[in-house]
Order: C-alpha cells, then structure tokens, then sequence
C-alpha cells in the first residue's frame, strides 16, 4: 500500500500545481494610496467596543442548489459520503469478461479525488483493468496497480484544477474484469472494497466514508 500512497502522493501533487502560482500583490508607495489631508476616524458599529475581534459562527453550506435551502444543505453534508459497486448482470459465464461500476455519492461535498482498493479472488477472476469515469472530469491524473496473483486492484484519479462543490453523484471508475474458465459453475465470484480515501474541495480526507455490500455474481457454465 506504500507504493500506491507514493503514486497518489504525485497525483496530488499535479492536482495542486496545475494552476501556477498565485500572483504576488505590487506594493503600492504610500505616496500614491494616500489622499492629503487627515485621515478619516475609524467608525467602531452600535453595540461594538473599539478594538474588538469580530469573529464569525456561521458555517456555510452549498445553498446554490435550486429548491435547496441551507438547512437541508447542511442535512446533506452531515450524511457520509458513500461509495459502491454495481453491476449491469448477476450471473456470469465462465471465461466472460465483464464490468463493475464503482459509483460515488458525495452528498454535498466537493470531492477532488477518489483512492480505491478492491479484493477478488485470483482463482476465479483476473483483473483486465481499470476506465475512469465522468465524475472527476473528463481527464483526470490517474494512477492503476493491478496485483493479480494476490486478487488486488489499486486505483486512484485525482480532479484537474479546483473543485467546485457540490460534485454530483456518479460513477468513479468502471473495473474490467474476467471469470476464469475454470471457476466452479453455480458458485460465486466476489469483489470487496477493502479500502478507500476521498479529498474534498480543500484536499481535507473526508470522514466517514460509507462503504456498500460485497458484490456477488453466480457463475454459469
């Protein structure tokens, strides 16, 4: 898993660099930003003690969703962001390839990247690859460990340029799979999410991640 870390470390890497760096503000000479004469006394608000901190409690919510008010935009961020896998077919033959869609749910938040880790067994499946999907843009940095004597698929895609919450639910990344032609007939194949890391908007981990059930596919002959 520390090769994987490595690799998604770079992903992020680009994800933060990809705009260039900030521009840095020209000071500009006293002489020019001052008008002559004294300056205008500061005006301290009713209620307000001169010198005092104003400090702000309000959490903003995404409120720019039509019919969404912020209190049920806050509902919305407070359940967890869930991922899930699903399949067009529940019963598969041997020697057929065939797909898996792992759908995301961000409720709310802006999600900047997705890392996933997903288990099979080698001795009835063997990996073909990974095909991202639209939620993270059209081309996002991507990076693919395939593993298939130990039956692991590492995969992480990361967004280009910023994020703008919210980021609509949809499909993460499509896993290319194959049954192997000597799987037992009437008996299922498996595949588990074993681990998964999402970034939000500001490349803060989110927590906590709700994780679907373990996909199961009969075998036919």
């Amino acid at each position: 898993m520390k090769r994987f870390l490595g690799c998604l470390l770079l992903v992020y890497v680009v994800l933060l660099g990809c705009d260039g760096p900030s521009p840095t503000p020209t000071p500009t000479p006293a002489s020019e930003s001052s008008t002559s004469g004294p300056p205008s006394p500061a005006v301290t608000p009713p209620g307000r003690q001169a010198g005092a901190t104003s400090v702000s409690t309000h959490t903003s919510v995404p409120s720019d969703i039509p019919g969404r008010t912020p209190e049920a935009a806050s509902t919305l961020i407070a359940a967890p962001v869930s991922i899930a896998m699903v399949s067009r077919t529940a019963v598969v033959r041997q020697s057929q390839e065939f797909s898996v869609e792992l759908v995301l749910s961000p409720r709310g938040r802006g999600i900047s990247g997705v890392q996933v880790r997903v288990g099979y067994d080698p001795t009835r499946l063997e990996a073909m690859g990974v095909e991202h999907g639209d939620l993270l843009g059209l081309e996002p940095v991507e990076v693919q460990i395939i593993e298939d004597e130990k039956g692991v698929i590492e995969y992480a895609a990361a967004r280009i340029g910023p994020t703008e919450p919210p980021t609509p639910s949809g499909t993460f990344a499509t896993l290319k799979l194959r049954v192997l032609g000597n799987a037992p007939v009437g008996e299922e194949v498996t595949l588990r999410i074993t681990d998964v890391k999402i970034p939000d908007e500001n490349i803060q981990e989110i927590h906590p991640i709700s994780i679907g059930d373990d996909l199961r596919l009969e075998v036919s002959g």
